[in-house]
């Protein structure tokens, strides 16, 4: 076998190769199929060329030849058909009529109209042309000028990160076609090139070497065949021998064409192994002899798909293993910018207690146009609850039938954020937090294999992130636990002394009237704040019920603001109500009224003399997927909040109250609040900057969804056997009715209250 037979045998491998990578990346892909049928050809073409040397009589080698003219027929209308979807050219009708009459033309070899006959040249046996190989040659022509003028335009309009691609292609393909038609000189009788009168020589075969190294350059790096490539470290070693093979195939062709005679079949081939099998060797037993300087160059060659996987992958063991979130959070930055190389990405997560989704980190910042809807109605959160499917794309439709509702206002909400791909971080089905991506640097596209590997990751970081909320609520409810122990028995001790006091007193006989005068106003609020206390906890800590009904809700924030009336009239503060909308809500009446006077007790609190607190009650635009929502703003005019305590209000017991007095908190006040707003599906926003008031936003859904639609608003350490609820309207969290402690809910702070609020109209 001389050098003739080995470059056919290399160019076979290697396109066939390519062709079966090509095909992996999406199998069904009309461009892959186009591509695959090339390979198939060029493979046919290289492996006849192997055999045809070696066929003893004309017969054997007529049929090879044929054989081989069989690969040569479609290759150029098979590489046009690649070429007009590589450019996003228009389908075109005469595409299914050029294969139409190449196939016509493949027939005709099993007569003498293509192929006439073989003749010896110093190579082997030739084809010799028939009256329709003429015809072949027009067609050739005209393809492989009209797939290089496509790619020419494709060059000057591309971006200069995928300029790159396109060259290689180009010049593989006119490497291949001028090899090609060189080739074909001996088959219509020219054995001589004209005006130098050298002999041939045949170059096609190597040619398809030079095209299948160029093609790998623009799939590798530029991703031209819409696959993205990812390597292990075994299967990147291969790749670098593969080069060094091809370097040296073509070191030792050139060595060939200086000293023909001084190369023998055997030498020739025993040069090649030997280059190769000391390569090989040599990466194994001294991996620094190939590790030692930078990657610059290769990377140039290669992009970034050596150990790609690997990386990703090693980072989701890595994430899988740790309990610290700042931790994950920074090997998740390493991961997108330096190997994904995104130019922005955000990770959203669920707040617990405002129930919305906030940016926990993002790169760089601000580097959203804006941030997505959060609330519970957010079109991505609502897409994917609906779907459970595992990403969204700008630019991809849903394959699921049913995710078609959502994903119109989904898709829209993610453009607009900026970002090209989202991932959600479920748990039990339900999304608690989202992972936006924008797009990629150098103007890269995300892959097939790309977002396999993200969705692979988002489903892990789901895990390792609920494992680690899991620790931290267990460990914040141990400190509550420990803080509402310490402070209530310390609040208890101080309003329950001045009662001992009067019992001690009684007991040594001092006069009923003295202590009427001194003590018992004392002791009666006093009493009346424990009462209030130890409500509010046994609230806050039980899983209430709410029993849904339609109502008008400027109703019951009269009603909040009557039970105020009083203090407001002696601190001189004026609570005017504004309602911009007559629509009715589905609440529970008694648990809003709750919550809207705990927000209007800490508004009264926080106002000096003479002040005004405004509520406006107002229906909000509906926006993509989400439901009708009214807002209730409480806005007033007080001392407003520092930001180090602003991120601290819905914790519960956190107060800046005085304690033992009238002024007093529970810190428990806000809490309930969010408490509520989340088991109505709302969510409540505070704004305020110190000296400047404070403002704050229940929205809250006119119409309420079914039990399972919210379960998102159950804690996540809930057992299993209460995650199924009965659609209707009352949404319970357990079995257990709030008056089991004792404790009626709703005849309790707001039972037999005044009327008299007369709010503006």
């Amino acid at each position: 076998m001389g050098y003739f037979e080995i470059t056919a045998l290399t160019g076979a491998i290697f396109n066939a190769a390519l062709a079966v990578m090509v095909m992996r990346g999406k199998v069904r892909s009309e461009l892959h199929l186009a591509h695959l049928g090339w390979g198939i050809g060029l493979t046919i073409w290289n492996v006849a060329t192997v055999v045809v040397p070696f066929q003893k009589t004309p017969e054997g080698a007529l049929l090879w030849v044929k054989i081989l003219h069989l690969g040569i027929l479609f290759l150029p209308i098979c590489m046009l058909h690649v070429c007009l979807k590589i450019t996003h050219s228009r389908p075109t009708r005469w595409i299914p009529f050029l294969y139409f009459v190449h196939a016509c033309l493949a027939l005709t070899l099993h007569g003498r109209l293509y192929v006439e006959g073989v003749r010896m040249t110093p190579y082997g046996y030739w084809s010799v042309a028939g009256p329709l190989f003429h015809v072949y040659g027009v067609l050739y022509t005209v393809e492989t000028s009209w797939f290089m003028v496509l790619l020419w335009s494709q060059r000057r309009a591309a971006p200069s990160t995928q300029k790159a691609g396109v060259t290689a292609l180009m010049v593989g393909l006119f490497i291949l076609v001028t090899c090609g038609a060189n080739d074909m000189l001996p088959i219509i009788g020219v054995m001589e090139y004209p005006f130098i009168h050298a002999p041939f020589l045949p170059l096609a075969n190597l040619a398809a070497n030079l095209y299948a190294i160029m093609l790998a350059y623009a799939v590798l790096q530029d991703e031209l065949m819409d696959i993205h490539i990812t390597m292990s470290k075994a299967a990147a070693q291969v790749v670098r021998v593969g080069f060094v093979f091809m370097i040296a195939l073509m070191l030792l062709f050139v060595t060939w064409i200086v000293a023909p005679h001084a190369f023998t079949a055997f030498y020739f081939a025993a040069a090649l192994a030997t280059v190769v099998i000391s390569t090989t060797t040599a990466s194994v037993l001294f991996p620094r002899l190939f590790g030692s300087g930078g990657d610059r160059l290769e990377r140039r060659i290669l992009g970034d798909k050596f150990e790609y996987d690997a990386r990703i992958r090693a980072f989701i063991v890595s994430a899988q293993e740790s309990s610290d979130a700042d931790q994950i959070l920074k090997g998740l930055h390493e991961i997108l910018v330096n190997v994904v190389r995104v130019s922005g990405y955000q990770v959203m997560m669920m707040e617990d207690a405002r129930h919305k989704l906030s940016v926990l980190r993002e790169h760089p910042r601000q580097t959203a146009a804006h941030t997505p809807a959060n609330g519970p109605d957010s079109p991505l959160l609502q897409y994917f609850r609906t779907t459970g499917n595992e990403y969204l794309a700008t630019a991809l439709p849903s394959e699921n039938p049913f995710a078609k509702e959502s994903e119109s206002p989904a898709r829209r909400s993610l453009a607009e954020s900026g970002a090209e791909l989202c991932f959600p971080f479920t748990v039990s089905a339900e999304p608690f937090g989202l992972l936006l991506l924008n797009e990629r640097t150098e103007g890269r596209r995300y892959t097939a294999t790309d977002i396999t590997l993200l969705t692979t990751m988002a489903r892990n970081l789901s895990l390792a992130l609920n494992n680690i909320r899991l620790r931290h609520q267990v460990i914040q409810e141990s400190e509550l636990l420990g803080r509402m122990s310490r402070g209530m028995a310390h609040d208890m001790n101080n309003l329950l002394t001045p009662m001992r006091a009067i019992l001690q007193l009684m007991a040594e006989g001092t006069p009923v009237e003295a202590l009427r005068e001194a003590l018992l106003p004392l002791a009666s609020r006093n009493l009346e704040t424990v009462s209030e206390y130890i409500q509010s906890s046994l609230f806050y800590s039980e899983h209430a019920c709410c029993d849904f009904q339609p109502g008008a809700i400027r109703d019951v924030v009269e009603a909040a603001a009557a039970t105020l009336r009083e203090h407001c009239e002696r601190e001189g503060i004026k609570i005017t109500l504004q309602t911009f909308t007559a629509a009715a809500l589905e609440m529970d009446k008694s648990f809003i009224q709750r919550a809207i006077f705990n927000v209007l007790s800490n508004a009264v609190d926080a106002s000096g003399r003479g002040s005004e607190i405004r509520v406006e009650v107002m229906m909000l635009d509906q926006t993509g997927a989400e439901q009708d929502r009214i807002r209730i703003q409480v806005i007033d005019q007080g001392e407003g909040i520092s930001p180090e305590h602003l991120q601290k209000l819905f914790t519960p017991f956190f107060t800046t109250k005085n304690r033992g007095d009238a002024r007093r908190g529970s810190g428990l006040g806000l809490a309930i609040c969010g408490k509520v707003v989340q088991m109505h599906g709302g969510t409540v926003d505070i704004t305020s900057q110190p000296g400047n008031g404070t403002i704050v936003s229940i929205d809250l859904p006119i119409r309420q969804k079914s039990a399972a639609s919210l379960h998102l608003m159950k804690p996540l350490l809930q057992p299993a056997a209460d995650q199924a609820e009965p659609d209707g309207a009352q949404v319970c969290s357990t079995k257990q009715s709030p008056r089991s402690h004792g404790h009626d809910s709703r005849n309790g702070l707001f039972a037999a209250q005044p009327a008299g609020f007369d709010p503006p109209a």
